[in-house]
């Protein structure tokens, strides 16, 4: 990933090999490592607006700041420590998506936003995707129950559409005619 400063992130990670992964910041022609406690799967990542780098991965949530890596679990108040899609909002919150459900970030504590989605699937979702259209409505990507919606404050899903996407909607895009696109997977 390329973050908005010019920096290039890597994830080295061997999950066949018994190493610590190690999470890797190219920027000026330098390399700089920092090594993880395990060796980790990872999914989405982003740099947020204070420059912290975060790391979804398959044992809980990354985020290197001033040069140490915290590990955020279900011990600190997500959901599951399997996280996927990350997202930091126009407001500055971030939404993490794990396999049961949806947590929020903001002024430093991780909530459960208690998402409703409805009374045919009352569990917590499995997250795939997430995005912000250009009127800072926040898209849900999940499996099951339609396969994507939008968050509608303060909790709950509005489902769009009429056919469900079994597998869930992973990616959105919008084109310049304010078509939106759904990748699934």
């Amino acid at each position: 990933m390329e973050d908005a400063g010019g920096s290039l992130w890597l994830l080295l990670s061997g999950l066949n090999v018994p190493k610590p992964s190690q999470l890797v910041r190219f920027k000026d022609n330098q390399f700089t490592s920092y090594k993880l406690d395990e060796a980790v799967g990872a999914g989405a990542s982003l740099v947020d607006r204070e420059g912290n780098f975060w790391l979804a991965t398959s044992t809980g949530l990354r985020r290197l700041r001033r040069k140490l890596i915290t590990t955020l679990s279900t011990k600190d108040g997500l959901n599951n420590n399997e996280v996927y899609p990350l997202i930091q909002t126009a407001n500055g919150e971030i939404f993490i998506g794990t396999v049961q459900g949806v947590n929020r970030y903001a002024n430093g504590k991780i909530t459960n936003p208690g998402l409703k989605y409805s009374a045919k699937f009352p569990f917590p979702l499995y997250m795939r995707g997430f995005w912000e259209d250009d009127r800072a409505r926040l898209w849900l990507g999940f499996q099951g129950e339609g396969g994507f919606g939008r968050f509608e404050a303060p909790s709950s899903v509005k489902r769009i559409g009429k056919n469900d996407l079994p597998n869930g909607a992973t990616d959105f895009a919008a084109d310049r005619a304010g078509n939106i696109w759904i990748a699934t997977g």
